[in-house]
């Protein structure tokens, strides 16, 4: 039987060829495909590590101290995670972002001190295994970049007065003081005080609060800290700051908003925060998070406005129980209570442009007594001199002054006595800082107040004396207030009395306070700038207990300037004449500075003084310094 079937047809065969060729050419370029995609997943699985090397051995870098250890902590950390030595190129420098670059690795300044920051690059060739370069090339170069930052320890140094609390009185003469150095009435009561003195303004919120008001861009302090602002608007801004703050007291928010409206009448106070914080340019927010003392605040923003306002003036201020004795102060350099910045910038250039300096108010106080109390005071004087009169008349005959004799006058006019204090302040700046495990230090220069004492007669009139006294910064030009004079009558030839033809005697005390300056004046692990300053004390040498203590160590007599026609023997003749009652009349003088002035030293150290920011005694100084801060990537 013949079969039927019969087998494919030529043109079916070649039908079937052509589908094994396309499947087949389909699979090589699946295969391709698969092969190349195993190259290029290698170098990005590879440029991956590479970066992940490169960000670990930067962040090692600039995780050290100094900069002769950085290269060495990010070599060690690369080849620890399996980096080739040649493959490796590491940068030490300073970072700032202040700086001006396209990316934050231009930001990078290699060599730069002071040291803060590592840049490391890796480059590596990575094989294809299944591709090749029409060129031949059967690699890929790949590299990996990295910037860290370590950011610099933050110290902070504050200076305050120890006025701690505020009684009546003392409310009372603040309210003179400050109100007077404002151009305002002010009537705060101890309470208000007090508040003030017990509360902290956070600096970052203030400044943040600070910034819309004066139309700058928030987080520029550089700018905001150059910025004219009013008194006024600061102590608004205040107000703002402390009500934010649940724990803040209605009677403190009363007194802040009383001394702000104060404040906003006298638009002519303006300053610069830069006058009373000094801050390093280029500081991140976090080293702005600390706190200030609110009265340390006032008193600050009114002392410089008031310092720069042409028309500022004296302030007088009455002395509680001291009758016929005038008082005025004027600040004549402000504080600058504290400051903030990097203390490796501050290391290498102590009193320079990154200096991390504060100081108290320098002030100048006069005092002056009027004539009426001291002339009943010179009362036992005349009645000791006055009997030499005839021995001074037989003293004349016997030196031939035929033509005249002499004649005492005791306490001739003017006899107002006056008593200038210029007090310089203290002040601290840091030189050094550890951050070392165990031993984290800030070392610092610190000098106490001193106090030049001058004690006589400046001008003729009260107004000269204030002149003398307010007019400049230069040193007071005092002269001795006469307490004895030696006339001549008729040595002009018409019988006539020349005053102070035979000299006299006279009270002059040009005398100053010895200051202390601690050049290793060193704070102990210092806590963290977000913590309360570490206080420590600077006492002055040889600092007066009182007034009348001081000058009873001296020798207040100075002689005062003869007629140069006088002969010079008939002076020494008269002055031993009356050296008998000398003691007497030294005693008597000293007497009076004990039993008058020194009765001023305690108000005017206790509130006045110490309400400008200064301590005659001591200098309170305040350091923080926040270490161990881990460094980051910014690149």
């Amino acid at each position: 039987m013949r079969s039927c079937a019969t087998g494919p047809g030529p043109a079916k065969a070649r039908r079937q060829s052509g589908s094994v060729a396309a499947l087949g050419a389909l699979w090589l370029m699946v295969a391709v495909i698969c092969l190349a995609t195993i190259d290029i997943g290698n170098v990005f699985w590879q440029k991956r590590e590479l970066q992940k090397i490169a960000d670990l051995a930067a962040l090692a870098g600039a995780s050290v101290t100094r900069m002769q250890d950085c290269a060495g902590s990010a070599q060690q950390n690369a080849t620890q995670n399996g980096a080739r030595p040649q493959e490796l190129a590491v940068e030490c420098g300073n970072w700032s972002k202040s700086r001006a670059g396209a990316t934050a690795s231009d930001m990078f300044a290699a060599g730069q001190n002071p040291f803060n920051a590592s840049r490391v690059q890796l480059s590596r060739s990575v094989p294809f295994f299944f591709i090749w370069d029409a060129g031949g090339n059967n690699s890929r170069l790949v590299s990996a970049k990295a910037v860290a930052w370590r950011p610099q320890p933050a110290a902070a140094l504050t200076i305050r007065t120890t006025l701690l609390q505020v009684d009546t009185t003392q409310s009372a003469l603040l309210n003179t003081l400050l109100g007077g150095l404002l151009g305002a009435n002010i009537k705060l009561d101890a309470l208000g005080w007090n508040g003030l003195l017990g509360t902290q303004v956070n600096l970052l919120q203030f400044l943040n609060l600070l910034a819309p008001r004066l139309g700058v861009q928030a987080g520029n302090y550089d700018q905001l800290l150059n910025a004219d602002v009013t008194v006024g608007v600061l102590l608004q801004t205040m107000v703002d700051a402390v009500q934010q703050s649940a724990s803040t007291a209605s009677v403190t928010l009363q007194a802040l908003n009383q001394l702000a409206t104060a404040a906003l009448g006298a638009p002519a106070l303006t300053l610069k925060l830069s006058q009373l914080l000094n801050l390093q340019t280029g500081l991140d927010s976090s080293a702005l998070d600390l706190g200030l003392n609110a009265f340390d605040l006032v008193q600050g923003f009114i002392q410089v406005g008031n310092g720069n306002s042409a028309a500022s003036a004296a302030v007088a201020v009455p002395i509680p129980g001291l009758v016929n004795l005038n008082v005025f102060a004027k600040v004549m350099e402000p504080p600058q209570m504290s400051s903030v910045g990097d203390p490796a910038r501050a290391k290498l250039s102590p009193l320079g442009a990154d200096r991390i300096y504060v100081r108290t108010a320098q002030v100048r106080v006069l005092a002056t007594v009027e004539s009426p109390v001291l002339g009943g005071l010179f009362q036992t004087v005349d009645a000791l001199l006055k009997p030499l009169s005839p021995l001074i008349a037989a003293v004349n005959l016997l030196l031939g002054n035929v033509n005249g004799y002499a004649d005492m006058t005791i306490l001739p006019p003017p006899s107002r006595l006056d008593l200038s204090l210029d007090l310089g302040g203290g002040q601290a700046y840091v030189t050094d800082y550890s951050c070392d495990a165990g031993s984290k230090k800030l070392v610092t220069n610190a000098r106490t107040a001193a106090a030049d004492i001058h004690l006589g007669r400046l001008g003729n009139s009260l107004d000269e004396a204030k002149s003398q006294a307010f007019g400049s910064k230069a040193p007071l030009q005092n002269s001795a207030l006469p307490v004895l004079r030696l006339d001549c009558i008729g040595c002009d030839g018409f019988g006539k009395r020349t005053p102070q033809y035979f000299g006299g005697l006279g009270i002059k005390v040009d005398t100053p306070v010895a200051a202390n300056t601690d050049p290793q004046f060193t704070f102990d692990n210092p806590p963290r700038l977000a913590d309360s300053p570490l206080w420590q004390a600077l006492s002055a040498n040889n600092i007066v207990g009182s007034l009348g203590a001081t000058v009873s160590s001296l020798n207040l007599l100075q002689p005062l300037p003869n007629d140069p026609r006088a002969s010079p023997g008939g002076i020494q003749a008269l002055l031993q004449v009356v050296s008998a009652v000398l003691s007497g009349l030294l005693g008597l003088l000293q007497g009076i500075v004990q039993g008058l002035l020194s009765p001023l030293l305690d108000p005017l150290v206790n509130v006045l003084v110490k309400g400008l920011g200064i301590d005659l005694a001591q200098t309170g100084v305040g350091a923080q310094l926040s270490c161990g801060l881990q460094p980051q990537l910014v690149y």
